[in-house]
């Protein structure tokens, strides 16, 4: 069973984000980085659920290095929506606290 794997605009501007911080030091690492967040994303294809739990409807997906991927599965659509990207430098906590 595969899922469409989506992202959010918010998840959009993150990876932006993160690429630009990454950038100022090595605009090549920086590339790499975010086509590996994004890859990293596309697996939920096949795996929706490997996430952990966070709160009631969302999922957090920790891969390389502390990066975190923070998703909602829908199932009856067959999709998932990555909401955002956090690096481990980063305060998810704080910003997640409305969900």
């Amino acid at each position: 069973m595969t899922f469409e794997v989506i992202l959010a605009p918010t998840a959009e501007v993150d990876l932006l984000n993160i690429g630009k911080f990454i950038a100022q030091d090595n605009l090549e690492k920086a590339l790499e980085w975010m086509d590996l967040l994004e890859e990293r994303s596309r697996t939920l294809e096949a795996f929706p659920m490997r996430g952990v739990r966070y709160k009631k409807q969302y999922r957090m997906y920790t891969v390389d290095n502390g990066y975190r991927i923070f998703y909602r599965v829908e199932q009856s659509e067959k999709l998932v929506i990555v909401l955002h990207f956090y690096s481990p430098y980063q305060n998810y906590a704080e910003d997640m606290k409305d969900l």
